[in-house]
């Protein structure tokens, strides 16, 4: 059976009621706030207009980069995982889709970015991060990074070289770094 394409998103016309209470909350229950602020600061829109032809498709590429995000909050690490959060109508409601795509349909969308649309969104990325960083309108602000060392060979875009304590001679080893859970503002 053929979908249509306008059957595939999904409009979110009212706000799910959110109550605080001393139940433990699983990865899912910050979904809904993270849609939210999405909404506030028109993400939806600036990918589409970042990623330009790349937003294009059935689903929609902007649909699609919230839905590896949402994977990314609700904690799964593969895109198989998206088999277990294809019935999940608060997932479906955090991408803006009626139905969630496959895995296969991801990794097919994935395969057609380029060294430009990715280059897109790192600049997506860095544009959100300033205005951020200008609205609080800090004294000062520390950044911690967390580097991740892994032993590539040099075959890994992006990644700084740097230097390894563990292995002294080995000079050649690359560093990823990453503002995470560790990163701090004073």
């Amino acid at each position: 059976m053929r979908l249509k394409v306008r059957r595939l998103w999904r409009a979110i016309k009212q706000e799910l009621p959110i109550q605080f209470s001393h139940e433990q909350l699983t990865s899912y229950g910050g979904l809904e706030l993270v849609r939210r602020y999405f909404h506030l600061i028109g993400l939806h829109a600036r990918i589409r207009r970042a990623l330009g032809k790349h937003a294009g498709g059935d689903y929609g590429g902007s649909h699609l980069v919230l839905l590896v995000i949402g994977l990314l909050v609700v904690g799964a690490r593969r895109l198989q995982h998206l088999r277990y959060l294809a019935n999940d109508s608060l997932f479906a409601r955090f991408c803006g889709l009626a139905r969630i795509p496959s895995d296969r349909t991801v990794v097919n969308w994935l395969k057609q970015y380029t060294q430009t649309s990715l280059g897109a969104l790192m600049r997506l990325n860095s544009e959100l991060l300033y205005e951020r960083i200008e609205q609080l309108n800090l004294r000062r602000l520390t950044i911690d990074l967390d580097g991740t060392v892994i032993r590539t060979g040099g075959k890994v875009a992006w990644a700084i070289r740097g230097f390894n304590p563990h292995h002294p001679k080995d000079n050649k080893v690359t560093v990823i770094g990453n503002l995470g859970a560790n990163g701090q503002v004073k």
